[in-house]
């Protein structure tokens, strides 16, 4: 999620969209996660916390198939949507799955290695693009380096 987005954003702009559309585009997935807060525990409640993380992974893997199948900008901006959905179940099940397993005397430590994992992501995604053409062969398209490798670590995270 964290580390796919910046490199949707450059594919978009390489495309030719405008900078307002790809701005959109980029806000969308975070919209959804913070649209969702709310409502995640009610979908926990319904589900389970793990039913609800795996159908987050499903939506997930969904999301980078769609962006393959399609060049439109609109489909990508619903892909983005539901791979927020899914991101949404993902990131609030792992704090909820912190809070209700982790020991208390050792909830704060397992809380920080978690934010800081995902800060680590943020932070490295705004590089992925540049570092994804430096390794490329030219003329390697980009979208079938990080649909691969992000299908891959999803699918991994879901054993």
């Amino acid at each position: 999620f964290s580390v796919v987005n910046p490199v949707l954003a450059v594919t978009l702009q390489r495309r030719g969209v405008n900078a307002g559309a790809i701005g959109l585009f980029a806000m969308l997935p975070f919209l959804t996660v913070a649209t969702m807060i709310p409502v995640m525990p009610r979908v926990f409640a319904r589900l389970g916390v793990i039913r609800a993380y795996r159908g987050g992974l499903v939506l997930g893997v969904l999301s980078l198939a769609g962006y393959a199948l399609t060049d439109s900008y609109l489909a990508w901006c619903c892909w983005s949507v539901l791979g927020a959905l899914g991101a949404a179940a993902e990131w609030n099940g792992t704090e909820a799955l912190i809070a209700f397993n982790a020991p208390p005397a050792r909830r704060g430590r397992f809380t920080g290695m978690y934010q800081t994992a995902l800060g680590a992501a943020l932070a490295v995604g705004p590089l992925l693009p540049g570092a994804l053409q430096w390794l490329l062969p030219a003329g390697q398209p980009l979208h079938t380096v990080w649909l691969l490798w992000g299908a891959a670590a999803i699918y991994a995270l879901a054993l």
